[in-house]
């Protein structure tokens, strides 16, 4: 059995909250790409919400999400799975299970143009979860001044 039938994704953003109710709220979600103004620089933080998502009836028996900042390992996080059996009767809403982790690093230290790749390792091999390129911008965000059209 492989991956095939699995699915991740990742929320790439500058914090998470705990919120009442078990709810979690995402502040300053990036898509796809991250500008700086300037390199090196630093970010207060840079959270990474990791999802790995999987047909209950291939239940994970091995989880460990990673970080990559380009090809290096920056952080990882062993998931205890504990007792993932299920009764075999379920409704079909609940035939998936998804298990999810809140990575933060703070302070970020970014020295240079580079892409964030969120990855799982299953007892079945790796899943892709998303990436985040950092840029800097083309115009200094802090300076820009706004434009002015004439008539």
């Amino acid at each position: 059995m492989g991956n095939e039938r699995r699915c991740m994704y990742t929320t790439f953003c500058d914090d998470v909250r705990q919120e009442a109710g078990n709810k979690l709220s995402f502040m300053g979600i990036y898509h796809g790409v991250l500008y700086v103004p300037k390199f090196p620089t630093s970010l207060a933080k840079l959270c990474f919400v990791m999802s790995v998502r999987t047909p209950m009836e291939e239940a994970f028996k091995e989880l460990k999400f990673r970080l990559l900042r380009d090809d290096e390992l920056i952080a990882e996080a062993t998931v205890d799975l504990g007792d993932t059996s299920r009764p075999v009767a379920v409704p079909e809403s609940e035939r998936w299970t998804t298990v999810q982790s809140v990575l933060q690093i703070a302070p970020m230290q970014i020295s240079g143009p580079c892409f964030f790749e969120a990855r799982a390792d299953t007892e079945s091999g790796e899943i892709r979860g998303g990436t985040l390129e950092v840029r800097q911008s083309a115009v200094n965000q802090s300076t820009a001044q706004p434009s002015t059209s004439q008539n």
